[in-house]
């Protein structure tokens, strides 16, 4: 079988769908005898840091990135070039983002998130119109679709009447070989040492990002969480800043807290393990979950999690985690509390969670990926 795949758009993994892409894409060839086309943007390219003999990059000009232009390229140029290059079927790992209204041939499409983004950035309305009205038409167009998520699986079913039983859940891996727990007193160590952090904290890994990733919120109960239970702990928020990141800091030197706020940036992966493995809490209060990572790189260091009870987050962490409603401040405050003072409810968020962590890997999301590309295959 020869898959056709679009590796549109990506962005060296700045963001969740390319993250997705680059995985499962680099995943699949070594899982089957298969061949793939994969058409790679100029900025990307090459996919694959050597040649692949199960796999012919067909790298697209740099100006196919441009927004309008690559939803152009995929109604129009896309299915000219699957015939070109003789594929069985084609693989769309974005098709939250793009895909096209006809192929010619079987068609996947991966969703991660459905509808209007709920990042800072500004959506124009040619955007907006594009993402509610033409992309829940062109899904409905695929013949089988792959969710990131049971609840996400059921929206779409709800929203645009998309046939359930053309809709697959496929949980998204995670790359946590790297990440091993570490004796606590090391890892303490090694984060006085890398980053003069000597005192307890809870910590957040992620992009700086307001609204989306919900800070506000995360600010005002850690603010509580000072006042009322007297803690000692600093809040670590470690990431790269995306949008709205004035308004972050803005919030917190109108709570009073800018002292206690320890914002750190480009992490290397060497050092964001004892990063975790020495916090007493992580905490992850998104108001939406278009990726489960950071939840189990903390899971994978053997440290305790509360996380925002939306996307895919409930299904993921299961009972490994406490879950609270992002949109309230006192839940977030509850949960972080209760992981902060209940020795034995930490411990066991601690130990299930760090086994739970290990059921999710790129490899089994690219091998569901592909069963659902051969059933696809002999149906149509």
């Amino acid at each position: 079988m020869k898959i056709g795949i679009s590796a549109h758009p990506c962005d060296r993994r700045h963001s969740v769908a390319s993250e997705y892409v680059e995985n499962i894409v680099r995943c699949m060839p070594e899982l089957s005898s298969d061949t793939y086309v994969v058409f790679v943007p100029g900025e990307l390219s090459p996919i694959f840091e050597r040649a692949h003999p199960q796999v012919t990059e067909v790298t697209q000009p740099a100006w196919v990135s441009n927004p309008i232009i690559n939803v152009i390229w995929h109604l129009a140029v896309l299915p000219w070039l699957l015939r070109k290059h003789g594929c069985d079927c084609v693989y769309m790992p974005a098709g939250h983002l793009r895909l096209s209204w006809w192929y010619g041939r079987p068609s996947v499409g991966a969703v991660h998130e459905f509808g209007v983004d709920h990042g800072a950035k500004p959506a124009t309305s040619l955007s907006i119109l594009y993402r509610t009205r033409l992309l829940p038409k062109m899904l409905k167009r695929l013949t089988h679709v792959i969710s990131a998520s049971r609840a996400l699986r059921s929206q779409l079913v709800t929203k645009i009447n998309l046939n359930r039983d053309r809709v697959d859940v496929v949980y998204d891996g995670a790359d946590l070989s790297w990440l091993t727990p570490m004796p606590e007193p090391e890892a303490r160590q090694k984060v006085g040492d890398h980053f003069d952090l000597h005192t307890p904290y809870i910590l957040y890994t992620g992009r700086l990002e307001h609204p989306g990733m919900n800070h506000l919120r995360l600010l005002a109960a850690f603010k509580q969480l000072k006042r009322e239970a007297g803690i000692p702990h600093k809040l670590v928020c470690a990431g790269s800043a995306w949008y709205g990141t004035e308004e972050i800091f803005a919030a917190a030197d109108r709570l009073g807290i800018r002292n206690d706020l320890v914002f750190l940036e480009n992490i290397h992966d060497e050092r964001l393990c004892p990063l975790l493995a020495a916090a007493d809490l992580f905490v992850y209060p998104a108001l939406h979950a278009d990726s489960c990572t950071p939840v189990l790189q903390a899971m994978a260091c053997r440290t305790a999690v509360c996380a925002a009870n939306v996307g895919s987050i409930p299904e993921v962490v299961g009972d490994a985690a406490m879950l609270f409603d992002p949109n309230s401040v006192d839940e977030i405050h509850n949960s972080m509390l209760r992981l902060l003072t209940d020795d034995s409810a930490r411990e066991r968020c601690a130990r299930v969670g760090h086994r739970r962590s290990g059921f999710f890997n790129w490899e089994d999301s690219a091998r569901h990926v592909l069963s659902i590309c051969r059933v696809v295959m002999s149906t149509s």
